[in-house]
């Protein structure tokens, strides 16, 4: 019987990402804790949560921070509280390519970061449903705002408009002016397809509801198709 011998493994921890310490206040409790039980019991009883509050509550409980890995790991993307960093394989992560500051969001795991298949684009979601496009310098190429209509103009403050994904396709009419169509969904069942460019912004093309809101949603580039979770009729829309 061959002896066994111990295999000694290294790991590299090239960067590490420290958050920023949070100060909670914890409430008084005004209740005597036999009003506490009885309280905790009546809630147990009560209405349940629907399920699109489990499905918030289970958002809600995730990390804020946001990796996304651009072509097989290439180039990543670091989306901190307020910063924005890219890094590259070329020098194994370990030092920073380019570095940007963002706002800080509200609701920050609800945010979203998708390279294109390209890597000249990176799209970052913000928590209200506001789409800020960056290039491999970060930096700001373009904002998309959310179609909200909300006192306060563009700019709403609470994540109604979350996005659910961002999907970067090629284009369907070759043209040099335009590099990508995009499309952004948001929970809400909204649809919206951008074409975009570094230099020429974006364009709306057209847009699309889907009933009942949505809750993920996937591109399959092979069958030129969109699968929809979350729809009452229908479960998939055939884009061409």
């Amino acid at each position: 019987m061959e002896e066994r011998k111990p295999i000694l493994h290294e790991l590299y921890v090239f960067s590490e990402w420290k958050p920023e310490p949070e100060y909670l206040q914890k409430p008084d409790n005004i209740l005597p804790e036999n009003l506490s039980a009885l309280w905790r019991w009546l809630k147990f009883f009560g209405p349940k949560k629907s399920l699109l509050d489990s499905v918030s509550a289970f958002k809600e409980n995730q990390q804020k921070w946001h990796i996304a890995l651009g072509d097989e790991g290439k180039v990543i993307a670091v989306l901190t509280d307020n910063i924005l960093e890219i890094r590259t394989k070329r020098s194994e992560y370990a030092t920073i390519a380019a570095r940007t500051t963002v706002n800080r969001d509200a609701y920050p795991q609800w945010r979203k970061v998708v390279w294109s298949p390209d890597c000249s684009f990176v799209a970052v979601a913000y928590g209200n449903g506001v789409v800020s496009f960056f290039d491999l310098t970060a930096s700001n190429l373009f904002n998309i705002p959310i179609d909200c209509n909300r006192p306060g103009g563009l700019e709403c403050t609470d994540n109604t408009h979350a996005v659910a994904d961002i999907i970067f396709m090629p284009l369907r009419v070759k043209d040099n002016k335009w590099n990508w169509e995009v499309l952004i969904v948001t929970y809400d069942g909204a649809l919206r397809a951008f074409l975009v460019s570094a230099t020429e912004g974006c364009s709306l093309q057209h847009t699309f509801r889907f009933a009942g809101g949505v809750a993920a949603v996937a591109h399959s580039a092979a069958q030129d198709t969109l699968y929809v979770a979350g729809v009452p009729r229908g479960s998939l829309i055939h884009m061409k």
